[in-house]
């Protein structure tokens, strides 16, 4: 699993944030702000998506993780358009320049 590390000297601010996304934010912090490197990897190894990695660098599918919250059959068919449609815009511009 790859390692990031965000410097705690860099504060975005909140003004674009909702009070729910700030609370939010607060909660995940408190629940694992403070866990080392290992403690991470170790809880994220437990989540059920973690063992449908197919990459060498443990990409999870994006199906896979909205699944994993709840997602299913409609939602799952949109994203997978949204998604389809970006990779061809995406083809057709790198083809332009």
């Amino acid at each position: 699993m790859g390692h990031y590390t965000i410097p705690t000297e860099l504060n975005p601010g909140t003004a674009d944030l909702s009070r729910a996304e700030i609370e939010l934010v607060e909660n995940i912090f408190d629940q694992f702000g403070y866990k080392t490197d290992k403690q991470l990897d170790d809880y994220c190894s437990t989540l059920p998506e973690s063992h449908h990695s197919e990459t060498p660098h443990g990409d999870i599918d994006w199906k896979v993780l909205l699944q994993a919250v709840g997602w299913a059959g409609e939602d799952l068919a949109e994203v997978k358009k949204d998604l389809e449609f970006q990779a061809k815009f995406e083809g057709l511009i790198t083809a332009i320049s």
